[in-house]
Parts: C-alpha cells; sequence; structure tokens
C-alpha cells in the first residue's frame, strides 16, 4: 500500500474532520488548547471538500489513517491510569479484528510514535502559539519541517509494524485503514479564523 504526501493543511484539516466524525478527542496534544476551531463553524461555511473518503476512499491518503489509528489505539504514560481512555483505545483495537498478541504489538508501535512525535508537536505548537494567526514564511517553512519528520517517523513504524506482523494480520490492519479513511473528508484550507485563539 503506498503511503501518499500531503500537505500540512490537508493533514490538519483531515484530522479534526475525523475527531468530528468520531465524536471522541483523538488527537489528544495536552501541549496547549489555544487552537480550537471556531464553535460558529458551521456545516455549511465549510471551505469546499477536495475528497470525501465515504465515497473514494482511495482519495484519502494512507498516513491520515495511520495516524488517526495508532493515535485511537495508543495509550501512554501521560494518561496514566485513566480508564476512560484505556477503555476507548480498547474498543478501537477490537476494531481492528486482531488476535490478543498482534493487538498489543499494534499498541506498543503505536505508543512508540506517539512518544517519538511529542517533541515534534510540542515544537509545532510553540511555533503555532508565536506566530498564530498570521504565520509568516519562516514559521511555516518551520512547521512544514516539523510536518515533514512527523510523516518519516509515522512511516517509519508503520513498517515496523508491519514488518511484525503475517499477512493474515496485515490484512486486518489494512481494511481497518480502509475503515477509517471512509470516515474522513479533506477541505480546501480552512481560513484562518477559524483557528484563531480564543
Amino acid at each position: 500500500m503506498p503511503i501518499t504526501k500531503i500537505t500540512k493543511t490537508k493533514w490538519a484539516l483531515a484530522l479534526l474532520l475525523m475527531a468530528t466524525v468520531l465524536a471522541i478527542p483523538l488527537i489528544r496534544s495536552r501541549a496547549s488548547n489555544n487552537h480550537q476551531p471556531n464553535p460558529q463553524q458551521t456545516k455549511d461555511s465549510l471551505p469546499p471538500l477536495l475528497a470525501d473518503g465515504a465515497t473514494d476512499p482511495s482519495a484519502i491518503p494512507d498516513l491520515i489513517a495511520i495516524e488517526i489509528l495508532f493515535k485511537s489505539v495508543s495509550v501512554t504514560d501521560n494518561d496514566g491510569n485513566n480508564e476512560t481512555e484505556r477503555s476507548r483505545a480498547k474498543a478501537f483495537i477490537g476494531q481492528t479484528k486482531l488476535a490478543a498478541d498482534k493487538a498489543e504489538k499494534l499498541t506498543a508501535f503505536a505508543n512508540n510514535f506517539r512518544e517519538s512525535i511529542r517533541d515534534l508537536d510540542a515544537q509545532a505548537m510553540n511555533i503555532k502559539d508565536r506566530h498564530w494567526p498570521k504565520p509568516g514564511p519562516e514559521a511555516l517553512n518551520q512547521l512544514s519541517a516539523l510536518q515533514k519528520q512527523k510523516e518519516a517517523a509515522l512511516n517509519r513504524v508503520f513498517t515496523s509494524l508491519l514488518e511484525n506482523l503475517n499477512d493474515e494480520d496485515k490484512g486486518k490492519l489494512f481494511l481497518r485503514v480502509q475503515d477509517i479513511k471512509r470516515n474522513v473528508k479533506v477541505y480546501q484550507g480552512l481560513p484562518v479564523e477559524a483557528y484563531q485563539k480564543q
């Protein structure tokens, strides 16, 4: 399965929309909550739809679905003994239909990914905090470089996971990735106002 590159705007929008579709906090950044979408943003005011996974899952880049999968099944030390988080992760792991030992591998690799990008996410949030709502070219270049590092880490961890699964388990994982893609919509860049600090 080829992993498609996407722009940072499409990446962020797809993740934001997936979280909305699932109505759960899939992206649990504890660094800052300053960049929440404007609650007045209605369905009617959304920008043009670029890709709808419900009608064409292949239009959604694999990296988006893989990151959503990893973030939905991971539980790290930062979550502590939060039973809600553990229950949520367990439910998402169950949707992969992997055997218990393979599900544990998925969780371990997902946790590894989350830990590996913690500093990248913190750096990105710091840049956004300093330059939002109108980041200049330097800030955008820094964010783009961080996004490329994050994509490389995701690719590396996912490839390592696949090396630890048999063909049947890989098939189950790819089916889950396709299911996630069916719930993702990618819109043309949202206006900057949607991400202004509240």
